[in-house]
């Protein structure tokens, strides 16, 4: 690296802190690699859990099987 590479990483160091600085092919090590998997399986157990009990909720019907007839008072015209 010459002395013009050292400016222009020292530039960005001091913009963008020393993250600038990480190789970009490393990669994840450790925890890093289970979040994403953790939260595909979470997600499709959750989804199992919500469809199975959307299934077996019951179907009720909304019309009342008895019919009301409601009295209401007459309004006289003028």
């Amino acid at each position: 690296m010459g002395e013009l590479d050292r400016e222009i990483l020292a530039t960005y160091v001091g913009l963008y802190d020393s993250k600038v600085l990480v190789d970009p092919r490393t990669e994840p090590r450790g925890w890093m690699t289970f979040p994403p998997w953790f939260v595909l399986i979470l997600g499709t157990f959750a989804l199992g859990w919500w469809l199975r009990r959307w299934r077996a909720a019951p179907r009720t019907a909304t019309v009342s099987s008895t019919t009301e007839v409601l009295d209401l008072p007459e309004i006289e015209d003028e």
